[in-house]
């Protein structure tokens, strides 16, 4: 499996709980667009307690957005909230559970941080 969406939210499937949602109570159903074709996942958030399921189900938030965009979510290169301010992404229902979901995707100075940087060749080699 190689695809960053499946590592992600099978990722958020196997820990199960996250801290950072433990007050919060919602469903979020992501519909991901790619050219005609869509995938779904949603997400199941009681207190902290995540189920993830691929496929579509009925959900309070619904978010709407191109599949690229999401994978450069996922890998960093975006934040959540600017692509909905850029009309990267869109939603519907109730937002709040989005708004604390977005800590879970990683940000800019922590992939920057990972990513090895290249180095450079001695000269005369």
């Amino acid at each position: 499996m190689s695809d960053p969406i499946e590592i992600f939210f099978d990722g958020l499937a196997r820990r199960g709980y996250e801290p950072i949602l433990g007050h919060t109570v919602s469903d979020i159903q992501w519909e991901i667009l790619d050219g005609e074709a869509s995938d779904h996942w949603w997400v199941g958030i009681d207190r902290g307690k995540v189920k993830v399921r691929h496929g579509e189900a009925p959900a309070r938030c619904l978010v709407r957005q191109e599949r690229q965009t999401l994978v450069d979510t996922i890998l960093g290169r975006n934040n959540p909230m600017s692509t909905l301010l850029r009309g990267q992404s869109g939603f519907s229902g109730e937002g709040e559970a989005l708004v604390v979901f977005q800590r879970l995707f990683p940000d800019r100075a922590q992939t920057a941080q990972s990513e090895p940087v290249a180095q450079a060749e001695p000269a005369g080699r």
